[in-house]
């Protein structure tokens, strides 16, 4: 009940109502609908019986040989745990995390598969694929639920040849009778499906399947106009997602490429707010890259998605340069030479869609070409898991903190969670923005509203870009305003945290006078941080979405009285633009005259 109390503390009232009461009777309608949808009567008014298979739809998703031969030796790679099951099925144990389940379920591993040659490989995706249906198929809670049956079901039509070539007849016909089930179940249940690029994948899923196999004209018709609604209502008029969330875009084109290229294949016209979303979904993507190929860190990002992003961009026939400003998404880019920075400036998404959201407004990332330097922690790839509820606390941002409460409210993990999920709850947080290009450089100045209904303060960062790409300054000040329904109390144990978190790769070490921070880089560019007002503490971090898992990391951190502080002065300014060892450029560093930050 704690967690209960929680909503009911925060927002209006009618918003509070709205969201218990819509989750909990449609958690109740859901649990009724698994049931009935589990008797054996269900499948007789099932309509939907695939006659047989006459194309294969495009799959963009590569897959990674070196599992698929860990899986002929019994070993299942998935979610980051690899269990060793000889010769048991994986259908047939208990898993050992929800992730792990969930990508066995999913069948995504069939890209695994797909990527070695061999007829022993096609045998043993046969033979899984019929542990499932044989076991499973008839009413397993976790595998029917309809956004994994849609992944499952999209997984087995683009791996088709692998599943089919040299099966027998009746596990063909067993094949196909399990599609239509599980097409039949999809569609009737289309609507519980999570809402944001979920929902998408659903819906071309259907359409897939009705352009894919014989005699399912009517079911296509049917999801174009599902898919249609979503994408107005999802993708917005900039590009971004109503999530918010980068990787939704790239999750997105994941499906929607292959159902464009699917009706192409297939002689027929695709409709048209397909190609209007992927038209508007590519320069955004562009907008998120930074000099690695990998996306921006914000609200989500689990994932780099670099090797995935240059497949579908060899699809992009819109070619253009990515734009400084998404007011619709509420994102800032700022770019000079090779120098980049990111920008949140937004609001949080609506509830529906905030269930990973991040509590980041304002917060930023910096990179020099392809090395990243101030970061955002990231987001854990288990949704679900205590290091990813860490992680959408503002103190996993490079942002500021007050008495190391978010900005935003984020309903964590409990027994509430169950009916309502994790959302962002509570009163709106308006975020706002101004940018003024001028003969030297840029200048953005960005607020918001989060900390005013608790403390009466106005978080307000301001951030400043030379046009060579080698000065960036900042200043993040804390303004008093009058509406407040708690204003800030009047002792010294108000704080505020300054936080910029660093890459893995970037290496911190302090000057002298202890106010400088002196990064190298991989390539032994070197950059100093700098700042007037408080001082600076190294301290651990971990970036959750390197490559090669969770690693590792330092945030540089800044402590001060909200009362007796207002603001911080700070600058990442490039002082070693070519290649010097560590001790000839810290020798630089201490002869330098201190970089006067001054008023921006």
């Amino acid at each position: 009940m704690r967690e209960l109390s929680k909503v009911i503390a925060f927002g209006p009232a009618a918003e509070r109502a709205r969201v218990i009461g819509t989750t909990v009777a449609g958690h109740a309608i859901n649990t009724i609908n698994s049931i009935l949808n589990r008797h054996p009567l269900h499948w007789i008014t099932n309509s939907i019986r695939p006659q047989g298979l006459v194309y294969v739809p495009v799959n963009l998703h590569q897959g990674r040989s070196e599992v698929a031969e860990k899986m002929y030796r019994g070993c299942y790679p998935f979610g980051g745990i690899s269990p060793e099951l000889g010769g048991l099925s994986p259908f047939d144990v208990e898993p050992p995390s929800p992730i792990w389940e969930r990508e066995l379920l999913s069948f995504s591993w069939l890209n695994d598969l797909a990527a070695a040659d061999g007829e022993i490989i096609k045998s043993l995706a046969r033979a899984l694929t019929h542990d499932w249906i044989e076991g499973q198929g008839s009413g397993h809670a976790t595998a029917w639920r309809p956004e994994i049956t849609s992944q499952r079901l999209l997984n087995w039509l683009s791996n088709a040849d692998l599943l089919l070539s040299g099966g027998s007849k009746s596990y063909s016909v067993d094949f196909m009778r399990s599609i239509g089930r599980q097409l039949h179940d999809l569609e009737a249940n289309i609507h519980k499906v999570p809402d944001g690029p979920h929902r998408l994948t659903a819906a071309c899923t259907l359409i897939l399947a009705g352009l894919a196999l014989d005699g399912l004209d009517g079911l296509s018709k049917r999801a174009i106009k599902i898919l249609d609604f979503e994408l107005n209502r999802q993708i917005l008029a900039d590009g971004g997602h109503l999530s918010r969330n980068p990787q939704a875009l790239t999750d997105a084109l994941g499906i929607l490429l292959p159902t464009k290229l699917s009706f192409a294949a297939r002689g027929l016209v695709a409709p048209q707010a397909l190609i209007t979303s992927i038209d508007r979904i590519f320069p955004m993507v562009r907008f998120f890259l930074h000099g690695d190929g990998g996306l921006a860190g914000f609200n989500g990002v689990s994932s780099l998605k670099v090797a995935e992003i240059a497949r579908y961009f060899e699809h992009d026939e819109t070619n253009g340069k990515p734009f400084s400003y998404a007011p619709h998404s509420g994102y800032h880019r700022l770019e000079a030479k090779k120098t980049l920075i990111f920008v949140d400036s937004g609001s949080p998404p609506p509830v529906s869609v905030s269930h990973n959201a991040h509590a980041g407004c304002l917060s930023m990332e910096l990179s020099d070409g392809p090395h990243r330097i101030v970061v955002n922690c990231g987001a854990d790839k288990d949704e679900k898991s205590p290091l990813s509820q860490a992680a959408r606390a503002t103190a996993a941002h490079s942002a500021v903190t007050i008495n190391e409460r978010s900005s935003a409210r984020l309903l964590g993990q409990g027994k509430l969670a169950r009916f309502i999920g994790t959302p962002i709850i509570g009163a709106d947080i308006n975020a706002g923005s101004r940018r003024t290009e001028g003969p030297d450089g840029l200048l953005l100045e960005t607020g918001h509203n989060g900390y005013v209904d608790r403390y009466g303060i106005r978080h307000e960062r301001r951030i400043y870009l030379s046009d060579n790409g080698q000065d960036v300054r900042g200043e993040d000040r804390l303004r008093r305003v009058k509406k407040s329904r708690r204003p800030l109390t009047q002792n010294a144990h108000d704080v505020f945290t300054l936080r910029f978190h660093l890459h893995p790769g970037v290496k911190p070490t302090p000057t002298q006078d202890g106010r400088q921070i002196f990064l190298i880089l991989p390539n032994k560019t070197s950059w100093i941080f700098s700042i007037l007002g408080g001082e600076i503490a190294i301290e651990e971090s971990i970036f959750l979405i390197d490559e090669t898992g969770p690693a590792k990391t330092r945030q540089l951190v800044i402590h001060g009285s909200v009362q007796k502080q207002a603001s911080v002065k700070w600058s990442f300014k490039k002082v070693v633009p070519e290649k010097t060892s560590k001790a000839e450029a810290l020798a630089k560093v201490e002869q330098e005259v201190r970089l006067p930050l001054g008023d921006i």
